[in-house]
């Protein structure tokens, strides 16, 4: 996807055009949000990426990245409390991964 590449390239709001185009085509096309939350998080549009990581959860409530990125915008937001739910479910997820444990923990502290 060049959307990816722009991103990786820093170039986000080219990345973000192509996201949304994507997602255009295909509103449960899951990698797309990812992606284009995390350019939103890049630019700073923290409220924008909330909203694309809820569709990230909606689409795959087993997969822990959602949690844990939007985890971590909510952090950046100073929503601690959201922050430490999401972590908790991630780790509920996937018990093994450590960053989840980590991270809530500098949430908590």
């Amino acid at each position: 996807m060049r959307g990816a590449a722009l991103l990786d390239k820093l170039e986000f709001n080219r990345a973000i055009a192509d996201f949304e185009k994507a997602i255009s085509l295909n509103q449960k096309y899951r990698n797309a949000f990812v992606n284009r939350g995390l350019a939103f998080v890049f630019t700073r549009q923290l409220s924008r990426a909330i909203d694309d990581f809820d569709m990230v959860v909606r689409l795959s409530p087993r997969d822990p990245l959602g949690y844990l990125n939007r985890a971590m915008t909510r952090m950046d937001m100073g929503n601690l409390t959201g922050a430490i739910a999401d972590y908790d479910e991630a780790i509920r997820l996937d018990p093994n991964t450590s960053g989840p444990y980590t991270r809530r923990g500098a949430a908590i502290s």
